[in-house]
Protein backbone atom coordinates (compact mmCIF):
# COMPACT_ATOMS: atom_id res chain seq x y z
CA UNK A 1 0.00 0.00 0.00
CA UNK A 2 3.02 2.53 0.30
CA UNK A 3 3.09 2.67 -3.47
CA UNK A 4 1.36 5.72 -5.15
CA UNK A 5 0.02 6.48 -7.95
CA UNK A 6 2.96 8.90 -9.48
CA UNK A 7 5.56 6.08 -8.62
CA UNK A 8 3.69 3.96 -10.88
CA UNK A 9 5.45 5.04 -14.76
CA UNK A 10 8.83 5.50 -12.68
CA UNK A 11 8.59 1.70 -11.61
CA UNK A 12 7.32 0.38 -15.02
CA UNK A 13 10.34 1.88 -16.65
CA UNK A 14 12.59 0.32 -14.38
CA UNK A 15 11.46 -2.69 -14.48
CA UNK A 16 11.19 -3.02 -18.38
CA UNK A 17 15.04 -1.70 -18.62
CA UNK A 18 16.34 -3.88 -16.05
CA UNK A 19 14.32 -6.65 -18.00
CA UNK A 20 16.43 -5.47 -21.33
CA UNK A 21 19.21 -5.17 -19.68
CA UNK A 22 18.93 -9.19 -18.24
CA UNK A 23 18.22 -10.47 -22.11
CA UNK A 24 21.56 -8.03 -23.51
CA UNK A 25 23.34 -9.70 -20.98
CA UNK A 26 22.44 -13.16 -21.85
CA UNK A 27 22.91 -12.54 -25.91
CA UNK A 28 26.62 -10.90 -24.53
CA UNK A 29 27.26 -13.88 -22.99
CA UNK A 30 26.06 -16.16 -25.52
CA UNK A 31 28.15 -14.58 -28.73
CA UNK A 32 30.90 -14.18 -25.98
CA UNK A 33 30.88 -18.51 -25.63
CA UNK A 34 30.56 -18.68 -29.59
CA UNK A 35 33.83 -16.62 -29.98
CA UNK A 36 35.50 -18.70 -26.80
CA UNK A 37 33.82 -21.94 -27.22
CA UNK A 38 34.34 -25.61 -28.54
CA UNK A 39 33.67 -24.51 -31.98
CA UNK A 40 36.88 -21.75 -32.22
CA UNK A 41 38.86 -24.37 -30.07
CA UNK A 42 38.26 -27.07 -33.17
CA UNK A 43 39.01 -23.85 -35.55
CA UNK A 44 42.04 -23.09 -33.43
CA UNK A 45 43.51 -26.92 -33.50
CA UNK A 46 42.84 -27.22 -37.39
CA UNK A 47 44.77 -23.33 -37.98
CA UNK A 48 48.05 -24.52 -36.11
CA UNK A 49 48.44 -27.88 -37.22
CA UNK A 50 48.30 -26.61 -40.98
CA UNK A 51 50.90 -23.90 -39.56
CA UNK A 52 52.77 -26.48 -38.36
CA UNK A 53 52.46 -28.69 -41.35
CA UNK A 54 53.49 -25.42 -43.86
CA UNK A 55 56.19 -25.04 -41.71
CA UNK A 56 57.76 -28.37 -42.12
CA UNK A 57 56.88 -28.51 -45.77
CA UNK A 58 58.78 -25.31 -46.26
CA UNK A 59 61.43 -26.03 -44.05
CA UNK A 60 62.43 -29.04 -46.29
CA UNK A 61 61.18 -28.19 -49.48
CA UNK A 62 64.63 -27.09 -50.82
CA UNK A 63 65.89 -25.51 -47.69
CA UNK A 64 68.46 -28.49 -47.68
CA UNK A 65 70.69 -27.17 -50.88
CA UNK A 66 71.06 -24.34 -49.04
CA UNK A 67 72.98 -25.69 -46.27
CA UNK A 68 76.78 -25.42 -46.20
CA UNK A 69 79.26 -26.15 -43.01
CA UNK A 70 79.77 -22.52 -42.23
CA UNK A 71 76.05 -21.41 -41.52
CA UNK A 72 74.09 -23.72 -38.69
CA UNK A 73 70.77 -21.65 -39.20
CA UNK A 74 69.71 -22.19 -42.71
CA UNK A 75 66.06 -23.36 -42.96
CA UNK A 76 65.14 -21.98 -40.06
CA UNK A 77 62.93 -19.60 -38.89
CA UNK A 78 65.03 -16.59 -38.39
CA UNK A 79 66.68 -17.44 -41.79
CA UNK A 80 63.69 -17.72 -43.48
CA UNK A 81 63.21 -13.85 -41.99
CA UNK A 82 66.11 -12.73 -43.13
CA UNK A 83 66.06 -13.66 -46.80
CA UNK A 84 62.33 -12.06 -46.62
CA UNK A 85 63.52 -8.59 -45.78
CA UNK A 86 66.47 -9.08 -48.27
CA UNK A 87 63.97 -10.13 -50.75
CA UNK A 88 62.33 -6.71 -49.64
CA UNK A 89 64.80 -4.64 -49.82
CA UNK A 90 65.49 -6.01 -53.48
CA UNK A 91 62.35 -4.83 -54.52
CA UNK A 92 62.58 -1.25 -52.94
CA UNK A 93 65.73 -0.85 -54.89
CA UNK A 94 64.68 -2.69 -58.26
CA UNK A 95 60.67 -2.30 -58.20
CA UNK A 96 61.22 -3.63 -61.80
CA UNK A 97 62.02 -6.91 -60.14
CA UNK A 98 65.45 -7.40 -61.91
CA UNK A 99 67.57 -7.50 -58.83
CA UNK A 100 70.14 -9.35 -58.67
CA UNK A 101 72.22 -9.03 -62.00
CA UNK A 102 75.34 -10.15 -62.44
CA UNK A 103 77.88 -7.28 -61.09
CA UNK A 104 75.55 -5.55 -59.24
CA UNK A 105 76.41 -4.72 -55.71
CA UNK A 106 75.54 -7.34 -52.50
CA UNK A 107 72.73 -5.25 -50.69
CA UNK A 108 74.37 -6.50 -47.37
CA UNK A 109 78.38 -6.27 -48.10
CA UNK A 110 78.11 -4.02 -51.59
CA UNK A 111 80.60 -6.30 -53.35
CA UNK A 112 80.68 -6.82 -56.83
CA UNK A 113 77.93 -10.27 -57.41
CA UNK A 114 79.33 -13.34 -59.31
CA UNK A 115 77.55 -15.06 -61.71
CA UNK A 116 77.54 -17.72 -58.72
CA UNK A 117 75.99 -15.47 -56.35
CA UNK A 118 73.52 -14.22 -58.88
CA UNK A 119 72.51 -17.71 -58.86
CA UNK A 120 71.97 -18.26 -55.70
CA UNK A 121 70.24 -15.54 -55.01
CA UNK A 122 67.76 -16.04 -57.25
CA UNK A 123 67.38 -19.53 -55.93
CA UNK A 124 66.59 -18.20 -52.65
CA UNK A 125 64.38 -15.59 -54.56
CA UNK A 126 62.14 -18.89 -55.68
CA UNK A 127 62.48 -20.68 -52.75
CA UNK A 128 60.68 -18.36 -50.75
CA UNK A 129 57.84 -17.61 -53.19
CA UNK A 130 57.58 -21.52 -53.40
CA UNK A 131 54.04 -23.29 -53.01
CA UNK A 132 55.22 -24.59 -49.85
CA UNK A 133 56.43 -21.03 -48.66
CA UNK A 134 53.21 -19.29 -50.02
CA UNK A 135 51.39 -21.96 -47.82
CA UNK A 136 53.17 -21.33 -44.67
CA UNK A 137 52.90 -17.36 -45.05
CA UNK A 138 49.26 -18.09 -45.69
CA UNK A 139 48.80 -20.30 -42.40
CA UNK A 140 50.73 -17.51 -40.39
CA UNK A 141 48.32 -14.58 -41.80
CA UNK A 142 45.18 -17.19 -41.13
CA UNK A 143 46.27 -17.21 -37.06
CA UNK A 144 46.95 -14.07 -36.94
CA UNK A 145 43.54 -13.17 -38.28
CA UNK A 146 42.23 -15.74 -35.77
CA UNK A 147 44.00 -14.20 -32.78
CA UNK A 148 42.21 -10.70 -33.28
CA UNK A 149 38.98 -11.84 -33.58
CA UNK A 150 39.72 -13.32 -30.16
CA UNK A 151 41.69 -10.48 -28.77
CA UNK A 152 38.04 -8.49 -29.52
CA UNK A 153 35.85 -10.42 -28.30
CA UNK A 154 33.85 -7.98 -26.11
CA UNK A 155 32.63 -9.11 -22.31
CA UNK A 156 30.46 -7.73 -20.47
CA UNK A 157 31.32 -5.72 -17.50
CA UNK A 158 29.74 -7.36 -14.23
CA UNK A 159 31.56 -6.29 -10.91
CA UNK A 160 30.06 -6.31 -7.63
CA UNK A 161 29.70 -2.33 -8.42
CA UNK A 162 27.59 -2.66 -10.89
CA UNK A 163 24.41 -1.71 -11.76
CA UNK A 164 23.18 -4.97 -13.40
CA UNK A 165 24.93 -7.06 -10.87
CA UNK A 166 23.33 -5.44 -8.02
CA UNK A 167 19.59 -5.32 -8.73
CA UNK A 168 20.43 -9.32 -10.38
CA UNK A 169 21.61 -10.35 -7.19
CA UNK A 170 18.77 -9.09 -4.94
CA UNK A 171 16.13 -11.40 -7.20
CA UNK A 172 18.76 -14.81 -7.92
CA UNK A 173 21.61 -14.23 -6.08
CA UNK A 174 23.02 -17.61 -6.89
CA UNK A 175 22.42 -16.81 -10.79
CA UNK A 176 24.49 -13.56 -10.43
CA UNK A 177 27.87 -15.23 -9.04
CA UNK A 178 27.34 -18.20 -11.80
CA UNK A 179 27.59 -15.63 -14.35
CA UNK A 180 30.50 -13.96 -12.65
CA UNK A 181 32.47 -17.61 -13.16
CA UNK A 182 31.56 -17.56 -16.21
CA UNK A 183 32.70 -14.43 -17.43
CA UNK A 184 36.17 -15.30 -15.48
CA UNK A 185 36.86 -18.08 -17.28
CA UNK A 186 35.72 -17.11 -20.51
CA UNK A 187 38.23 -14.62 -20.30
CA UNK A 188 40.69 -16.99 -19.06
CA UNK A 189 39.89 -19.15 -22.11
CA UNK A 190 40.39 -16.16 -24.82
CA UNK A 191 44.04 -15.49 -23.31
CA UNK A 192 44.07 -19.50 -23.82
CA UNK A 193 43.46 -19.28 -27.38
CA UNK A 194 45.37 -16.13 -28.20
CA UNK A 195 48.74 -17.68 -26.42
CA UNK A 196 48.26 -20.66 -28.19
CA UNK A 197 47.79 -18.71 -31.92
CA UNK A 198 51.21 -16.85 -30.25
CA UNK A 199 52.75 -20.00 -29.89
CA UNK A 200 51.82 -21.89 -33.00
CA UNK A 201 50.91 -24.59 -30.07
CA UNK A 202 47.82 -25.31 -28.40
CA UNK A 203 47.62 -25.17 -24.89
CA UNK A 204 45.17 -27.23 -22.37
CA UNK A 205 42.04 -25.02 -22.20
CA UNK A 206 40.18 -23.91 -19.21
CA UNK A 207 36.45 -25.62 -19.28
CA UNK A 208 33.46 -23.44 -20.08
CA UNK A 209 30.99 -22.84 -17.14
CA UNK A 210 27.93 -21.47 -19.23
CA UNK A 211 25.38 -20.30 -16.60
CA UNK A 212 21.38 -21.01 -16.80
CA UNK A 213 20.10 -18.73 -19.66
CA UNK A 214 16.81 -19.94 -19.40
CA UNK A 215 16.57 -18.77 -15.66
CA UNK A 216 18.18 -15.36 -16.76
CA UNK A 217 15.10 -15.15 -19.66
CA UNK A 218 12.50 -16.15 -17.06
CA UNK A 219 13.43 -13.43 -14.69
CA UNK A 220 13.48 -10.78 -17.50
CA UNK A 221 10.06 -12.23 -18.65
CA UNK A 222 8.73 -11.79 -15.40
CA UNK A 223 10.04 -8.56 -15.40
CA UNK A 224 8.10 -7.29 -18.30
CA UNK A 225 4.89 -8.55 -17.14
CA UNK A 226 5.04 -6.76 -13.87
CA UNK A 227 5.87 -3.93 -15.78
CA UNK A 228 2.77 -4.15 -17.93
CA UNK A 229 -0.06 -5.18 -14.95
CA UNK A 230 1.55 -1.53 -13.63
CA UNK A 231 -1.78 0.08 -15.24
CA UNK A 232 -2.91 3.13 -12.90
CA UNK A 233 -6.33 2.34 -13.05
CA UNK A 234 -5.69 -1.29 -11.62
CA UNK A 235 -3.22 -0.28 -9.48
CA UNK A 236 -4.84 2.38 -7.72
CA UNK A 237 -8.04 -0.14 -7.40
CA UNK A 238 -5.97 -2.80 -6.05
CA UNK A 239 -4.04 0.06 -3.69
CA UNK A 240 -7.60 1.13 -2.37
CA UNK A 241 -8.36 -2.46 -1.68
CA UNK A 242 -5.39 -2.84 0.49
CA UNK A 243 -5.73 0.44 2.22
CA UNK A 244 -9.14 -0.86 3.35
CA UNK A 245 -7.48 -4.98 4.18
CA UNK A 246 -5.08 -2.39 6.67
CA UNK A 247 -8.27 -0.02 7.96
CA UNK A 248 -9.59 -3.73 9.31
CA UNK A 249 -6.29 -4.76 10.52
CA UNK A 250 -6.09 -1.64 12.33
CA UNK A 251 -9.52 -2.11 13.73
CA UNK A 252 -9.43 -5.56 14.34
CA UNK A 253 -5.82 -4.51 16.48
CA UNK A 254 -7.91 -1.30 17.91
CA UNK A 255 -10.64 -4.23 19.38
CA UNK A 256 -7.98 -7.06 20.96
CA UNK A 257 -5.86 -3.49 22.71
CA UNK A 258 -9.78 -3.22 24.55
CA UNK A 259 -11.31 -6.67 24.79
CA UNK A 260 -10.25 -7.48 27.82
CA UNK A 261 -12.65 -4.23 29.16
CA UNK A 262 -15.19 -4.95 26.85
CA UNK A 263 -15.34 -8.61 27.75
CA UNK A 264 -15.48 -7.78 31.35
CA UNK A 265 -18.45 -5.23 31.23
CA UNK A 266 -20.20 -7.64 28.90
CA UNK A 267 -20.35 -10.27 31.66
CA UNK A 268 -20.76 -7.88 34.59
CA UNK A 269 -24.20 -6.67 32.43
CA UNK A 270 -25.26 -10.42 32.33
CA UNK A 271 -24.63 -10.77 35.79
CA UNK A 272 -26.65 -7.52 36.32
CA UNK A 273 -29.62 -9.08 34.31
CA UNK A 274 -29.52 -12.38 35.85
CA UNK A 275 -29.65 -10.93 39.69
CA UNK A 276 -32.66 -8.87 38.25
CA UNK A 277 -34.73 -12.11 36.74
CA UNK A 278 -33.64 -14.16 40.09
CA UNK A 279 -35.11 -11.31 42.58
CA UNK A 280 -38.47 -10.58 40.61
CA UNK A 281 -39.82 -7.11 39.71
CA UNK A 282 -40.41 -4.52 42.66
CA UNK A 283 -43.40 -2.93 40.56
CA UNK A 284 -45.86 -4.80 43.35
CA UNK A 285 -43.96 -3.59 46.47
CA UNK A 286 -43.91 -0.04 44.98
CA UNK A 287 -47.71 -0.01 44.23
CA UNK A 288 -49.21 -0.97 47.85
CA UNK A 289 -46.69 1.32 49.31
CA UNK A 290 -48.39 4.11 46.94
CA UNK A 291 -51.93 2.64 48.01
CA UNK A 292 -50.84 3.11 52.07
CA UNK A 293 -49.34 6.39 52.06
CA UNK A 294 -52.72 7.70 50.39
CA UNK A 295 -54.94 6.26 52.93
CA UNK A 296 -52.72 6.76 56.02
CA UNK A 297 -51.19 10.26 55.19
CA UNK A 298 -54.00 11.82 52.89
CA UNK A 299 -56.69 11.03 55.08
CA UNK A 300 -55.33 12.13 57.86
CA UNK A 301 -54.03 15.40 56.58
CA UNK A 302 -57.59 16.11 55.36
CA UNK A 303 -58.45 15.68 59.03
CA UNK A 304 -56.45 17.95 59.75
CA UNK A 305 -57.24 20.34 57.58
CA UNK A 306 -60.87 20.28 58.45
CA UNK A 307 -60.42 20.55 61.92
CA UNK A 308 -58.57 23.73 61.73
CA UNK A 309 -60.82 25.78 59.19
CA UNK A 310 -62.53 28.82 60.17
CA UNK A 311 -65.60 27.64 58.75
CA UNK A 312 -65.74 24.28 60.84
CA UNK A 313 -64.77 27.00 64.14
CA UNK A 314 -67.44 29.08 63.29
CA UNK A 315 -70.23 26.12 63.45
Amino acid sequence: AQLRIDDIPKRRAELRQNAADLRRLSSSLVSSEEVVGAGTASIVKSLLDDLQKAKRDAEHSGAERFKVDSFTQVGTEVWREFLIAARSLAEAEAPDGSYPRAGESCLLCRQPLSQEATALVRNLWEFLVSDATARFESAQQACAAKRREIELIRLPYFGEDSRLRLMLSGVAADLALAIENEIGVQLTRSRELVGSLQSAELVLLTVLVPSDKSRLAAIAKAMESQAESLHAPDVQKRLDNLANELRDLQHRRTLSEHLPAVRSYVETQSWILRARENLGSTHSITAKHNELFTELVTERFLQLFESNSPTSTAT
